[in-house]
C-alpha cells in the first residue's frame, strides 16, 4: 500500500504521520524491521491542511451523520475504463463534491491571474522593439 505520507528512508518504509523522533531512533537503532506506520489521520487536524481535500476527507471520517455523494463502485468503474482511454485523463473528478471543490479552487486560481493581466502585460517589451530584441 502506497499513499502520499509513504517514504522509503534507508531501506525502511515509513506509512502515514510518523513523528520524526520515532524515525531518528529507527534510523539509529537499525531493527531488522520493515518500517513504521501510523494509520489514520492525526486526532488533531494538522495546520498545513487547513482548506485542503485532505481536511474535508479528515472532516467526514470524524463526521459520519455527512456521508459523502459518491458511490465507491461507480467510481471504481471510471477508474478502470479511464486505463483503456488514450490518452489517459491526468485527473479525474469523482463525485460531485469533488468537481465542486476542484471547480471552485480552479476559479479562485483563474480569478488571481486575472486580476495580474496588466501588471503581467506590463513587462513585455513594446510591440515594435519585439522583434528587434527577440532575435538579436
Amino acid at each position: 500500500m502506497v499513499s502520499c505520507h509513504t517514504a522509503v528512508v534507508n531501506g525502511y518504509t515509513i506509512e502515514g504521520h510518523v513523528p520524526a523522533a520515532e524515525i531518528k531512533r529507527l534510523l539509529s537503532e537499525r531493527p531488522r524491521v520493515v518500517g513504521l506506520a501510523v494509520p489514520r489521520m492525526p486526532g488533531a487536524q494538522l495546520e498545513a491542511y487547513k482548506g485542503t481535500p485532505a481536511a474535508m476527507v479528515h472532516t467526514m471520517i470524524k463526521d459520519t451523520s455527512r456521508l459523502p455523494p459518491g458511490d465507491p463502485a461507480q467510481m471504481a468503474k471510471v477508474i478502470i475504463g479511464s486505463v483503456d482511454q488514450n490518452p489517459a485523463p491526468k485527473r479525474i473528478a469523482l463525485g460531485s463534491d469533488a468537481y465542486g471543490a476542484i471547480h471552485k479552487a480552479l476559479t479562485d486560481r483563474l480569478s488571481a491571474l486575472e486580476a495580474q493581466r496588466e501588471l503581467a502585460f506590463s513587462t513585455d517589451f513594446p510591440k515594435d522593439e519585439r522583434r528587434v530584441n527577440q532575435t538579436a
